[in-house]
């Protein structure tokens, strides 16, 4: 992810190499977290285009617009349209623990209806997933890293003087944009974790009211 001298994480976070051998190595042990960050949320943000898709709505990518309720919605209507309006036959729950979506029929084909439920499963399991078990460890580890990165970037204040005036002032102009964005990272997971906490609250509201 990215090239050359930066490494990004989405469009709002990037992390840039600065010339300092000792700097530049906590860079990319901060940005293999990253990395992993970027391929879970990632995953969840197809998984939501998945389920959009299926009841061709389209999204526009941001959090809050209601899409998401309307989406689970659109699921479940086409779920329960196999039941042929009476909903006594079909029983759905999600729960806070595995299994976190359960669906329970009475004599029901699900043909019609499987891939809707499926996909609606993996995206609340992968949620949960991620929420409690994965991004609270990635949210950690990043934060240490941070702190390590800025502390690196003090303590390289040695290397930094013995450049010649061109090296130093390109160094030091690259260190401080580093220190401006290592401020935008933790703040950055902490958000993509709420947003996931939203979209699960949003989900399971949506469900359990039915």
């Amino acid at each position: 992810m990215g090239c050359g001298s930066s490494k990004e994480m989405s469009r709002s976070v990037t992390l840039h190499y600065i010339g300092v051998p000792s700097v530049d190595a906590v860079v990319d042990q901060t940005v293999k977290v990253l990395d992993d960050f970027y391929y879970i949320t990632f995953g969840l943000y197809r998984k939501r285009h998945e389920l959009s898709d299926l009841v061709d709505l389209k999204w526009n990518g941001k959090y809050g617009d209601g899409s998401l309720k309307k989406c689970v919605l659109g699921i479940l209507l086409q779920f329960f349209s196999v039941a042929n309006g009476d909903l006594t036959k079909v029983k759905i729950a999600a729960n806070h623990k595995k299994p976190y979506l359960k669906v329970t029929i009475n004599g029901l084909a699900l043909d019609k209806a499987a891939k809707q439920i499926d996909t609606m499963g993996e995206f609340i399991e992968e949620c949960f997933e991620a929420v409690l078990e994965k991004l609270p460890k990635l949210v950690s580890e990043v934060g240490e890293l941070v702190t390590r990165l800025l502390s690196a970037v003090t303590d390289a204040q040695g290397e930094i003087d013995s450049m010649n005036d061109f090296q130093k002032a390109m160094v030091v102009a690259k260190a401080a944009r580093l220190t401006a964005d290592c401020s935008k990272v933790v703040p950055f997971f902490n958000q993509a974790l709420q947003d996931l906490k939203d979209d699960i609250k949003e989900v399971t509201d949506t469900i359990n009211l039915l």
